[in-house]
């Protein structure tokens, strides 16, 4: 497991962390609260052991921190609370603020040991709940909530990096039509080939994410032309694929696709993406579907000026 070490004492931190990473654990340490707040928002924990006492904030007060800073979007961290006091009252104040259990100094290791056992039981069950909460049961991509999240962090590194990012809606066009025709079973079968397909094609470059019905989202961590051009090979990639779809008057299963931008300085929310997108969506289904826009509007320009 992942566990951060939270004591000011130099020596105790060295002495638990030496003996943590003889039992296979991979260790961390912090002198104080702050250091350690940081070191978690930075990189997680499963287990955060910390001393009680300690100058500044204490782990009282890291526990409540710990407890009412931690985001949705990152798994749940284990507490153990290490402190020479003893009594039902010091346990309870422990747990009250947030810890998941407490441990008397002097401390056995063996007694620390049946702990991270308990530990590790509760963090696995969290990290499936945490996974299942945001994967697409039917597909296996993930949901809309970790897209969400996903595009607050990308917004952040957007501004950071100086790189730019393409965000498309994509809907299987007809699929109601394809529903009704071949029944709703074949139709989980038919999104499960896309959802496979989209995935492919943005592998290495981006995530795929079920939006919701038969609108998928895709994200390129790249700007126009090489993101368009990702998404218009996937496009084909699905026409190629001759999934045979009787009730379509293109014959066979095929998608439309918006783009949308977030360039740095451009100041964009989510929601203003994804605004964005379903609107140029919207407009690749009314030139006819199995297309992308903006390239949409290129192929409409390009037949008015040679015209």
């Amino acid at each position: 497991m992942q566990i951060l070490i939270v004591d000011d004492d130099t020596s105790a931190r060295k002495v638990l962390a030496g003996q943590l990473a003889q039992l296979g654990h991979h260790v961390r340490t912090a002198a104080s609260a702050d250091e350690a707040i940081c070191s978690y928002q930075r990189l997680g924990a499963d287990v955060i052991i910390t001393d009680w006492k300690m100058p500044g904030t204490d782990g009282l007060a890291l526990c409540r921190r710990l407890r009412e800073t931690r985001s949705d979007a990152s798994p749940y961290p284990y507490i153990i609370l290490l402190t020479a006091h003893d009594g039902p009252d010091c346990f309870l104040r422990g747990m009250e603020a947030g810890a998941d259990d407490y441990l008397v100094k002097p401390l056995d290791i063996r007694h620390l040991q049946a702990r991270l056992i308990a530990a590790e039981r509760v963090t696995t069950l969290h990290r499936r709940l945490f996974e299942a909460s945001r994967t697409d049961a039917l597909t296996g991509l993930s949901n809309r909530l970790r897209l969400n999240e996903h595009l607050a962090v990308l917004r952040e590194q957007v501004e950071n990096t100086g790189m730019g990012i393409t965000l498309a809606l994509c809907d299987i066009d007809y699929f109601k039509r394809y529903n009704d025709r071949y029944g709703h079973l074949e139709g989980d079968l038919a999104l499960w080939r896309v959802a496979e397909i989209l995935r492919n094609g943005v592998e290495g470059v981006g995530q795929a994410f079920r939006f919701g019905g038969e609108e998928f989202c895709l994200i390129i961590e790249s700007l126009p032309p090489p993101a368009t051009d990702t998404l218009e090979t996937i496009r084909q990639t699905l026409e190629s694929a001759a999934i045979t779809h009787e009730a379509s008057e293109l014959g066979v299963l095929t998608l439309s696709l918006g783009a949308s931008t977030l360039r740095p300085g451009d100041g964009k929310s989510g929601d203003q993406l994804l605004s964005e997108a379903d609107t140029a969506l919207y407009q690749a289904k009314s030139f006819g579907r199995n297309q992308l826009a903006p390239k949409a509007f290129e192929r409409l320009s390009q037949r008015q000026n040679t015209g």
